[in-house]
């Protein structure tokens, strides 16, 4: 789900029906607001609101395919063994990266292009 300019009490709300349809979690890109993760039950504790990175307006070339640079990147991060939160932080910064060039894919990074810091894989957690 993306939202430009919605209203996130919307935006929680519409997520909560797909969660009482089944879905384990639903994350909204919201553009330059951040994004919004939510899981669980239904309480605030389960809303978790992901600031945008900050990108100079002067900057900004173009911001089609930020929305999908994130969602592709969050996959990799949670593939990685990220956290939801942790990942949509990290998904954050390459999609902020993304509305520095022209295009769509065209203006996806590269992971050579970004701190290596970002891509670490977290240590495991024993239970």
């Amino acid at each position: 789900m993306t939202v430009a300019d919605g209203d996130e009490e919307a935006v929680v709300a519409a997520a909560r029906v797909l969660l009482s349809w089944g879905a384990g979690g639903v994350i909204v890109t919201m553009g330059s607001k951040g994004a919004v993760l939510v899981t669980g039950s239904g309480t605030d504790k389960d809303v978790v609101r992901v600031p945008a990175a900050i990108v100079p307006r002067d900057e900004v070339v173009d911001t089609v395919g930020a929305g999908d640079a994130f969602m592709g990147s969050f996959a990799v991060f949670t593939s990685l063994g990220h956290g939801p939160a942790e990942a949509a932080t990290r998904a954050g910064v390459v999609a902020a990266e993304s509305v520095k060039k022209k295009g769509a894919q065209s203006s996806y990074a590269c992971r050579s292009e970004f701190d290596a810091a970002l891509f670490e894989v977290p240590p495991p957690v024993h239970k």
